[in-house]
């Protein structure tokens, strides 16, 4: 027994871990799946706006105001920003730094394969 209060034989084999890695690199597959169409589903449904004639050439009048205050520089992060709110934008991201998980966890589980091979 160690200090830590397990025994040397309670640890997982290299085997068991690299298999754990690839259940963990699945559910995370899975779930950044299942969050982007919930983000999706939601966002698309909530942001309908109505077709209000005061708001006409809102956006216009606030891309010259920003480009007055803030220069192009500002018309670009504002441009940048309200993309970002978008639903579509926000399942892409999700997607894609979930895949990165996924991918991060099979590249690990892989290492600790290839380590075994004799």
């Amino acid at each position: 027994m160690n200090a830590s209060g397990k025994t040397a034989d309670s640890d997982p084999s290299p085997q068991q871990r690299a298999r754990r890695l690839r259940v963990i690199a699945i559910l995370i597959l899975l779930l950044g799946i299942a969050g982007a169409e919930v983000v999706y589903f939601f966002g698309n449904e909530s942001g309908k706006m109505p077709d209000d004639p005061a708001l006409l050439g809102y956006d216009k009048n606030q891309a010259r105001q920003v480009g007055t205050l803030y220069g192009q520089q500002g018309v670009i992060v504002q441009q940048w920003s309200d993309e970002l709110k978008q639903p579509r934008t926000q399942a892409i991201i999700i997607l894609v730094i979930a895949g990165l998980a996924a991918g991060a966890c099979l590249y690990v589980a892989g290492q600790i394969a290839s380590n075994l091979k004799p």
